[in-house]
């Protein structure tokens, strides 16, 4: 995966133990943050799938 960092100005690449390391990152986020509230983007986007109880 490549990523551009605006900060330095250069291409980054990351190898997919890199991106599996962001990607569990992210989970842990989104984990968190449904189990404060209820998420959802936002209005007139697509209907939820299911909804948490």
């Amino acid at each position: 995966m490549r990523v551009f960092d605006a900060r330095s100005g250069q291409a980054l690449t990351y190898g997919s133990q890199e991106r599996a390391a962001v990607m569990a990152e992210a989970d842990l986020f989104l984990t968190c943050l449904v189990a404060e509230q209820e998420f959802w983007p936002g209005d007139d986007l697509l209907a939820p799938v299911f909804r948490q109880v």
